[in-house]
């Protein structure tokens, strides 16, 4: 992760980032000890929720526009709820 650390401290919040990162690595020397079938579907999961995240990311920006522009349509309670749980991850169900 040498590329993080430049990254890291142009960004506002070092510390949460460096708190994020400790974690991270804990996790992943945790992982690393698992059978590799194991590791190989929790990376699947975590790349899948990566993905979700960086697609809910790109939906906020374009709904942020959308505002305001004043374009925008309702969305009906149960739609929105149904996608908001397609966002938990699995350790959370």
């Amino acid at each position: 992760m040498p590329g993080l650390a430049l990254a890291r401290d142009r960004q506002p919040g070092c510390a949460t980032i460096n708190a994020m990162v400790k974690t991270l690595k804990t996790a992943f020397d945790e992982i690393a000890t698992l059978p590799d079938a194991d590791q190989e579907e929790i990376a699947r999961q975590l790349l899948a929720y990566v993905d979700k995240v960086r697609r809910l990311r790109v939906d906020l920006q374009d709904g942020i526009a959308a505002l305001d522009r004043g374009d925008f349509d309702e969305i009906a309670d149960e739609d929105l709820d149904a996608r908001l749980d397609d966002l938990v991850a699995p350790a959370r169900r």
